[in-house]
């Protein structure tokens, strides 16, 4: 049986001030397999809707959380810059998070009269499994969004643990958007299905067999899998495989 979960109170701020909310409980306090309980201190998250001189970060980010999903999305830096400043003049909010002494996760939207869709929640790597993607989640429908809108987002059917997340925080399945991909010989290529399966076995050799199966066989498709399993599989040996794949695509297209 697990321990009470965290629970925090938000002290009552306009949200359009520069003063933002601050939480007054921040002690969790989770239960172990033999009964007892521990606790531990938990940032006391911020936030604070982005600006101009927040670009650089926010298009930062936005490159690192392209590599960790593997999307196909070949935009630079500078690229998803200008295109991260043209969306917050338009219809789109950022909204930074973290503490008085760094930034560790940001969230972007936009909202009309029905609905709220999100379009990127990114944590920093070295700020994952720290409950922060949730602690967002809870800020933005606490404090920034409306109960009365629909809320959705986006996620790749690859990123199974994307997928989790987002399931895990109350979101439904609804509408999945199938493709067909051709190849350089104008035929079309057949995406990996049984990917996600392969790699949630907890055998370790089995997952190793499916990355080595994928990447052999469905090498155009499964590259962007290799880049987010190099940095996010929780095994060693995937990770491993996974850069020795990643460095000989490397050296044969020099």
């Amino acid at each position: 049986m697990s321990g009470p979960v965290l629970q925090c109170r938000w002290s009552v701020a306009d949200v359009n001030n520069e003063n933002q909310a601050e939480p007054l409980c921040v002690l969790a306090t989770t239960g172990s397999r033999d009964g007892s309980s521990r606790s531990r201190k938990m940032m006391k998250m911020e936030y604070r809707f982005a600006t101009d001189s927040d670009l650089d970060l926010l298009a930062t980010w936005n490159h690192q959380l392209i590599r960790d999903e593997g999307h196909r999305n070949p935009m630079t830096v500078p690229e998803l810059r200008e295109r991260m400043k043209r969306w917050l003049s338009a219809e789109y909010e950022a909204v930074i998070f973290g503490d008085k002494s760094q930034r560790v996760a940001f969230a972007l939207y936009k909202e009309n009269a029905t609905e709220v869709y999100l379009r990127q929640l990114f944590v920093r790597p070295d700020c994952k499994r720290k409950e922060i993607g949730r602690e967002t989640m809870r800020i933005l429908r606490a404090r920034l969004w409306s109960p009365r809108r629909r809320l959705t987002v986006g996620v790749l059917t690859a990123n199974v643990s994307a997928v989790a997340f987002w399931r895990s925080v109350g979101y439904q399945d609804y509408c999945l958007t199938l493709e067909i991909m051709p190849n350089q010989n104008g035929e079309h290529a057949r995406a990996p299905d049984a990917l996600p399966r392969a790699l949630s076995a907890p055998h370790s050799l089995v997952r190793l067999m499916a990355v080595r199966l994928f990447a052999d066989k469905h090498k155009s498709e499964f590259a962007p899998v290799i880049d987010k399993l190099t940095y996010d599989d929780p095994e060693p040996l995937v990770r491993q495989l996974c850069r020795a794949y990643r460095a000989g695509w490397s050296a044969a297209r020099r």
